[in-house]
């Protein structure tokens, strides 16, 4: 895996707060903080989809990670999780309780 693909999985892992999209965030706004190019994403996307690792309704950039995509994320390595960098119970916005 290209680090490129691996960066991007963790960032919608870490956007998007696990499988599912708990936190609502869509793909195609990750992808344009990110900077990665788009044509890019959408491959990668389509890949991941095809692995079941994402999903989506009607338009690609607006799918999820699945649970094997999350498995996949915690498979990389140095792999870490906004909750292990910022660790900060007085913090509202960042839930680390795994749960939604």
């Amino acid at each position: 895996m290209k680090l490129d693909e691996q960066g991007f999985l963790i960032h919608l892992l870490n956007e998007q707060g696990g499988s599912y999209n708990q936190r609502g965030v869509f793909v195609r706004d990750i992808i344009d903080f990110i900077g990665i190019n788009r044509k890019r994403a959408h491959y990668l996307l389509s890949k991941w989809a095809k692995r079941k690792w994402y999903e989506y309704g009607v338009a690609l950039d607006m799918g999820w990670l699945t649970p094997e995509g999350v498995t996949q994320v915690e498979q990389i390595p140095g792999f870490r999780t906004i909750c292990d960098v910022v660790m900060q119970p007085s913090n509202g916005d960042i839930d680390c309780s795994g749960q939604s």
